[in-house]
């Protein structure tokens, strides 16, 4: 599983400490006991503002947010959140809601999961999520052309600029420049990237690699960093 965070090792039963901001407390109680028998510890805030002091004074492994808030959306939050720290973030959107996930992807989300879903499948999205953190603490950095990867403190210099990432983003690069010229697939990225299979109709691969394309700006000689073959997967211009 790629990796591009800096966080303690972590075996398979060891406890995930995660908060969640949501303010329908009969469903965060619930999965709170839920979680209690999976060895996820979970805080809870129901707004905003309570979080932030939350994830100030505590350390959290992943942090669950819901979009529609009391007070401050979980939309207006993100950009503040992602100034200040590289929490992996799991939005919590409702089925159907297409814009929302995008949106959510887009200010800084490391993936989202939609209401109602299986209590089953968010642990193992949590579970994903903390295997991209457990390998050593100073994952090598990477050179490739104009670009120098440096994974542990989730950021890329292009040239002479310092462009920030989130975990997701800065997991997908690795990947890409691992493999310099050879076309990954969509279902490897998922896999390796994301902790799970892709599914037809899921766009968060495809948000994630929009926002890098973006942040990366084009090759000094060769247009598109990251070329998408169609029906294959990605391949970094190089």
């Amino acid at each position: 599983m790629t990796r591009c965070n800096v966080a303690p090792s972590l075996n398979q039963v060891a406890t995930l400490h995660v908060l969640i901001i949501d303010d329908d407390r009969e469903f965060t109680s619930s999965l709170a006991r839920y979680f209690h028998r999976h060895q996820i510890h979970l805080d809870t805030a129901i707004d905003v503002r309570t979080g932030r002091n939350m994830l100030r004074d505590g350390a959290y492994d992943a942090l669950l947010l819901d979009v529609m808030l009391p007070g401050q959306s979980g939309f207006d939050f993100l950009p503040a959140l992602r100034s200040a720290t590289n929490i992996p973030v799991l939005m919590l959107t409702a089925l159907g809601e297409e814009d929302h996930r995008v949106t959510g992807l887009n200010l800084g989300a490391d993936d989202y999961i939609t209401k109602p879903f299986s209590a089953k499948e968010l642990v193992a999205r949590l579970r994903s999520i903390k295997r991209r953190l457990e390998y050593e603490q100073t994952p090598a950095e990477l050179k490739l052309d104009d670009m120098h990867l440096f994974p542990g403190r989730l950021l890329v210099a292009v040239g002479r600029e310092e462009v920030p990432l989130t975990g997701v983003e800065c997991g997908i690069l690795q990947e890409l420049m691992q493999a310099q010229d050879r076309t990954l697939t969509r279902d490897v990225l998922y896999r390796r990237v994301l902790g799970r299979d892709s599914t037809p109709m899921d766009r968060s691969l495809d948000v994630h690699i929009s926002n890098l394309r973006r942040k990366l700006g084009a090759h000094p000689q060769k247009g598109q960093r990251i070329r998408a073959l169609r029906g294959v997967g990605y391949v970094l211009t190089a």
